[in-house]
């Protein structure tokens, strides 16, 4: 029987290493990109949610309810698919990093 860790299970990995560091660089600027955009949202609407305006209040609470109510994979499949139809192209990794802040935020 062979175990989880016999060579031929781990070769891929060794082999096509620069691949997967390069996915690890991509994945954590994504999450620092996002992370600061998602902090940046989150203050914002936070501080309108508690502001004596009713309108501010009214425009927090729907960004608050829709889009933290949306599935973030719907969220993402409508910035990759719909915003092309409408005439707005962004680059893969600006839809990961909007996609994420913004769900986030």
């Amino acid at each position: 029987m062979v175990g989880p860790f016999a060579w031929f299970k781990w070769e891929a990995l060794f082999r096509d290493w620069p691949v997967f560091a390069e996915g690890f660089k991509t994945t954590i600027l994504v999450t620092v990109l996002a992370l600061t955009l998602a902090l940046i949202l989150g203050i914002v609407f936070g501080v309108l949610g508690t502001s004596q305006w009713r309108l501010a209040k009214v425009v927090s609470r729907i960004y608050v309810e829709f889009i933290q109510n949306t599935p973030l994979v719907i969220q993402v499949f409508f910035l990759y698919h719909g915003l092309p139809h409408m005439g707005i192209m962004l680059p893969v990794f600006a839809v990961g990093v909007l996609g994420v802040g913004v769900y986030h935020g």
